[in-house]
């Protein structure tokens, strides 16, 4: 499927040992829409965002953003270079409030010298307002509204699942990463989820790639899909051809 990629993955190959986990993986995020990683456990899918957001380093291939290759950037270089990411496992801080973990998201956007900072007089209190006026724009997006000044080992396992997400978005991304969000959700967490995907999409226009195990739920909102299977890219399309494809059924159902 050609796209005009926001992210382009070329020929990527990732090995640990005898193991490939990555078997030259081509696919593409545009710069607009929700794409979608599906396919069985063991496909490679969080390999494959591991190596976009520079945990781990390809053998071979190249992962392009805006034609920028990020391959050997450590993870704050990839971030800094305009990757957000949440994890499947939150990863929040847990003895920190949720407009902590927002603003901690942001300390690479954080500029001046470290006397003024501690002192935090004329540009240092400017931009640490700035800072909090863009956490809290992020804290009214995602309706965190009661759960801003609670622990986030406190916080019920849905919501903790929201605020991963929005620290990603805290960033300020140019594109967005998210490794199964609706994983361990109730039906209507993962509808409040559904709710911000598509406001991501169509109100701040951020090109998402998202790993998720609920085919309904891909079906439903993806704009594109790329099937993975022992670290290989078997079927790439629309929802409409991703449902209809028989190597795709056959990954799943062994």
């Amino acid at each position: 499927m050609k796209v005009e990629a926001r992210l382009e993955i070329r020929d990527v190959r990732l090995n640990f040992g005898e193991i490939e986990a990555l078997r030259g993986v081509d696919c593409g995020v545009p710069s607009h829409g929700i794409t979608a990683l599906i396919g069985p456990n063991g496909a490679g899918k969080t390999a494959l965002l591991n190596t976009v957001s520079g945990i781990y380093r390809p053998q071979s291939g190249e992962v392009l953003l805006d034609g920028e290759d990020l391959v050997g950037l450590p993870p704050h270089a990839v971030a800094k270079a305009g990757v957000g990411r949440s994890f499947q496992h939150l990863e929040l801080f847990p003895r920190l409030t949720v407009t902590e973990n927002l603003l901690v998201a942001r300390d690479f956007l954080f500029s001046g010298d470290p006397v003024s900072s501690m002192v935090f007089y004329g540009p240092a209190r400017r931009q640490e307002m700035r800072h909090r006026e863009a956490v809290e724009s992020i804290v009214d997006f995602f309706e965190l509204w009661p759960y801003r000044d609670v622990l986030a080992k406190t916080l019920p396992y849905g919501v903790q699942k929201i605020v991963g997400f929005a620290r990603a978005m805290a960033s300020e991304p140019k594109l967005l990463l998210l490794d199964e969000p609706g994983s361990g959700l109730t039906r209507d967490e993962k509808e409040d989820l559904a709710r911000f995907l598509l406001r991501l999409r169509d109100d701040r226009k951020i090109p998402i790639l998202w790993i998720e195990h609920d085919l309904d739920m891909v079906l439903d909102l993806a704009d594109r899909i790329y099937a993975l299977d022992l670290g290989r890219v078997i079927a790439s399309g629309d929802p409409g051809e991703i449902r209809d494809n028989a190597a795709v059924a056959a990954s799943y159902v062994g």
